[in-house]
């Protein structure tokens, strides 16, 4: 049987609290890197911005990188 997956890994995983806040309640001496190996053992993904943000970043990576530009 597997082990339950701890409801700070869930709520981290559902895009509620960052992996810094899931580290803090976590406690001591837990880190980001660690709450992100609990995340995969779980197997769970990563959380995903809201839709809008990520295009908002990616046009601002396409006009940074100049992929925006007329030919």
């Amino acid at each position: 049987m597997t082990d339950p997956v701890h409801p700070i890994i869930r709520r981290y995983a559902n895009g509620e609290i960052s992996a810094m806040q899931a580290a803090g309640l976590l406690g001591e001496p837990t880190s980001v890197a660690d709450v992100i190996v609990m995340l995969k053992q779980a197997g769970l993904s990563p959380p995903r911005p809201p839709p809008e943000q990520e295009a908002a970043e990616l046009a601002h990576a396409r006009r940074v990188l100049g992929w925006d530009t007329p030919a």
